[in-house]
């Protein structure tokens, strides 16, 4: 058996070969990355909505008529955000006091109604957030089918709403990143329905 020993041709396309192969791998890296932090601030975002969404409930079955029937938290339609175009920075005397929910959730309410800037820290000390966002709340009222109607299969039971006095529907609307401006930022909606004790 004779030995052949590789030509400088066939080293140089397996070295390119193996560079074209390791520069492919290494280009979706950044995709990658981008897709974890994608994920990982929806995460969040959810996380953190559910949180405040059932404090929200919490207090309001507690205090109905301050938390449910005040239009200042809840106005009876989704208001513009005050920073569509610009950073959310750009007015912060329109921000109240951060009030915090939990060790990990902390809130500061906008002077326009229903608006209120959301951060969430794991460790719950600063300077690192794990999630910052603003969040956009409005009611509904609850709607329930008439319980009358619902034995005959051919009749379309009506819709009966229910009055702000015994339910309400909490809709919440998340942007992330808070530091960038609104029409960048990605958005997720989520509601809960309350009765009133």
């Amino acid at each position: 058996m004779t030995r052949h020993p590789f030509n400088m041709i066939e080293v140089l396309l397996a070295l390119g070969v193996i560079a074209i192969g390791a520069i492919s791998v290494l280009a979706l890296f950044p995709y990658g990355l981008a897709s974890t932090r994608d994920s990982v601030a929806e995460s969040f975002a959810g996380d953190s909505a559910d949180q405040f969404l059932h404090w929200f409930a919490a207090q309001a079955q507690r205090d109905w008529a301050t938390y449910a029937g005040d239009s200042t938290w809840l106005p009876d339609d989704k208001r513009e955000v005050p920073d569509k175009d610009d950073d959310v920075y750009v007015e912060p005397d329109s921000w109240g006091a951060a009030t915090d929910i939990t060790p990990n959730l902390r809130y500061e309410r906008h002077s326009t109604d229903g608006v209120l800037k959301v951060i969430f820290q794991r460790n719950g000390t600063p300077p690192v957030v794990d999630f910052s966002g603003v969040y956009r709340m409005w009611n509904d009222p609850v709607t329930v089918p008439n319980p009358q109607l619902l034995n005959d299969p051919l009749a379309t039971p009506p819709i009966i709403p229910l009055t702000t006095e015994s339910a309400l529907a909490i809709n919440l609307e998340a942007s992330w990143p808070a530091e960038i401006p609104y029409n960048r930022r990605q958005k997720a909606v989520y509601r809960i329905e309350i009765f009133r004790p």
